[in-house]
């Protein structure tokens, strides 16, 4: 989770110097998109959790 934010993070600063007559725009439109990646990852996660999975696909114990 924390290196997709950092990978976001990084897009958005390329973007940003790639294009910084349209700051403002990027800004508007790109921290909401990152911001709902994130959480869509994390639901995702969180679900695969909640079915005694780990993100790598493998079954997980009740006691871990």
């Amino acid at each position: 989770m924390f290196c997709v934010g950092l990978f976001l993070s990084y897009g958005v600063a390329l973007a940003f110097r790639l294009w910084p007559q349209h700051l403002v725009a990027l800004d508007l439109l790109l921290a909401p998109a990152g911001c709902v990646v994130l959480l869509a990852l994390g639901a995702w996660l969180e679900r695969g959790k909640a079915r005694g999975r780990s993100p790598s696909g493998r079954t997980v114990s009740a006691t871990t």
